[in-house]
């Protein structure tokens, strides 16, 4: 039986509302493989910031799964540090080559990250012998061992030692299609080269990067077993408190907000309480539309579930195969289940200002008094009728929402928009 290939994007089709086989061989440099034996799956995860990506890629590592975590990400920085120019790689076909590549074979996380690890860091202490094994050979490689369009084997990450950081050093898998799964996680707002972001209309934009998914699924699919999946969240209130603390320490401002620091912990002073969390719930909303646009039987899994039980949700999400015992390679992040866990008041010096502003917005206010960080909810959504005559969701901030009360953790997204829409009219 196949088990489902998986795409998981986040965040955003809403116009009105968008915000700013065998061991990796080296020394078959260049040699075009076809795809990977028959019976083997991929999962294609597009998800949002904050949504536990790297945890949730992390817990399918460690059971055997091969996903290559934030692959669309840093690449111009990890080619600088390999004194190479990522060009070749940063242009619409490559990154469109990366992700079918990702989709086909065991991938690293990037077209850079076995050279980084190898040549920066070769014979560090504590690696997997595969790993020592495979940049030893990497040694005899004169110039960059994976170009686009990726089908070679020197771009190939088989044992799962370069797919989860830029140097861990242990490797995942203990053979070569260990669960027969693999594939790649991204973040959903990823341009694809498609077009200057301070040039292009931002729903252009979009609509540019839903042919080249569909394309991709359309693709894929006819080779193997395909489930598209969106990775978000769904309290919005304590989403935007993550977002905070996460914005500040990259050092990306934000007017609706920022983060002081008393010297013993750092808290929140919402200037504009509203805006903070509307900014989430656009953002979960656009996610959820955007892929099943890609693919109507698009499927979605939440933070709140992977953050309260993350072998749950893997086992509900691949129920057809067989996991090898969790390794504890210790290379996730183990505060996920308890991050941000407290009452929301205790994160903002002038909550009382931020309770005010939100009491007006029913969804949100009920958020705002919840204690438990792992319950899920529905979104508030109302029906409007578009230029074609069609009925569709539309965000609705007077709607309520509810906790969604059930023990399963992964829905359709179809699915999941029809049980908001009955929880923000029943009464």
């Amino acid at each position: 039986m196949f088990v489902p290939l998986i795409m998981v994007a986040a965040s955003g089709f809403a116009a009105a509302h968008w915000k700013k086989e065998g061991f990796y061989a080296l020394e078959a440099s260049g040699l075009e493989t076809t795809n990977g034996p028959s019976g083997e799956q991929a999962l294609m995860i597009m998800k949002g910031t904050r949504t536990a990506s790297t945890y949730f890629c992390d817990e399918l590592n460690q059971r055997g799964v091969h996903v290559s975590q934030e692959a669309l990400g840093h690449w111009p920085q990890d080619a600088e540090r390999l004194n190479v120019t990522a060009a070749e790689h940063m242009t619409a076909e490559g990154r469109r080559s990366w992700i079918e590549a990702s989709l086909r074979y065991r991938m690293p996380r990037n077209p850079f990250a076995i050279e980084v690890s190898c040549r920066n860091n070769f014979g560090r202490k504590g690696w997997d012998w595969k790993k020592r094994d495979q940049c030893s050979q990497l040694s005899s490689i004169q110039g960059s061992p994976c170009k686009p369009p990726y089908t070679m084997a020197t771009c190939r990450d088989e044992f799962g030692c370069f797919n989860q950081l830029s140097n861990q050093p242990k490797c995942f898998t203990v053979k070569p299609g260990t669960t027969g799964v693999f594939g790649v996680s991204f973040d959903y707002r990823e341009t694809l080269a498609l077009g200057d972001v301070d040039k292009v209309d931002w729903d252009e934009l979009v609509r540019r990067r839903i042919v080249v998914y569909k394309d991709i699924v359309s693709k894929i699919s006819k080779e193997r077993s395909l489930t598209v999946l969106a990775q978000t969240r769904t309290n919005f209130v304590r989403w935007a408190i993550s977002m905070a603390f996460h914005k500040e320490a990259w050092g990306e401002p934000d007017s609706s907000y920022r983060v002081v620091d008393d010297g013993k912990e750092k808290k929140i002073i919402a200037n504009d309480p509203v805006q903070m969390v509307k900014d989430m719930v656009y953002d979960a909303y656009n996610q959820l539309t955007m892929v099943r646009e890609v693919s109507p039987e698009a499927k979605t899994v939440f933070y709140e579930d992977i953050a309260k039980d993350a072998d749950t949700v893997i086992k509900e999400l691949l129920p057809s195969t067989t996991f090898i015992n969790k390794q504890n390679k210790d290379m996730g992040d183990p505060n996920v289940a308890e991050q941000h866990s407290e009452e929301v008041n205790q994160y903002f010096t002038n909550f009382k200002h931020f309770e005010n502003a939100i009491k007006p917005y029913p969804c949100f206010y009920k958020q705002v008094l919840s204690t438990d960080k792992h319950k899920k909810w529905t979104l508030p959504l109302a029906k409007e009728t578009n230029a074609n005559g069609d009925e569709t969701y539309v965000l609705d901030l007077n709607a309520s929402c509810e906790t969604i009360e059930d023990d399963r953790t992964v829905y359709s997204i179809q699915e999941y928009l029809d049980m908001s829409y009955k929880a923000s009219t029943k009464n």
